[in-house]
């Protein structure tokens, strides 16, 4: 009847085109024949998800802990998201946005780089600690994604550590002298 069928799936990451050679043949007397070279161009299926390459934790999970000193301005690069989609072309393009986040007006996070920033400085109001959860979706039709957590530390600057330390060193020598 002239039906072709695969015998197996095909991925346009690995294999974008093939061809093949059919002969038909009657049974006739003499027989008569023809051949025809068939060429298959596979089409591109958004079959893979994003993968979250950071941050990763040492159990394979996408979460990671970023400390930043408290008094960084606004604007401070606090870690960027890294993902990759095996899809090639339009369903590979990557997204990011903020899925979850404790306070929105501390963390901002560009859409096409995954660059988490600092919105503004920091006060003594703000806890000390910040949970982000971003979403990482490509361009599908029906479009697949994965998230990652960073938990934002804030921590006091190296300069307050420096100088706490000299203050106790100094009380320790002042205690010794008795």
């Amino acid at each position: 009847n002239g039906q072709i069928s695969a015998l197996k799936s095909f991925d346009f990451e690995t294999l974008k085109t093939f061809q093949f050679q059919v002969v038909a043949t009657d049974s006739g007397t003499p027989s008569l024949s023809s051949n025809v070279t068939v060429n298959v161009f596979i089409l591109d299926q958004n079959d893979n998800a994003p993968v979250i390459l950071y941050p990763v934790s040492s159990n394979g999970s996408a979460e990671g802990v970023e400390e930043i000193p408290r008094n960084v301005n606004a604007g401070h690069l606090v870690t960027k998201v890294r993902a990759y989609d095996a899809d090639i072309g339009y369903n590979g393009w990557l997204l990011f946005s903020l899925q979850e986040v404790t306070d929105h007006s501390l963390f901002g996070l560009d859409r096409y780089t995954g660059q988490i920033r600092t919105l503004r400085s920091f006060t003594e109001t703000d806890e000390a600690e910040h949970k982000l959860v971003i979403l990482v979706k490509d361009n599908g039709n029906v479009s697949l994604s994965a998230t990652a957590t960073v938990i934002v530390k804030l921590v006091e600057p190296k300069e307050a550590f420096a100088a706490s330390d000299v203050k106790s060193a100094a009380k320790d020598e002042e205690g010794n002298d008795v």
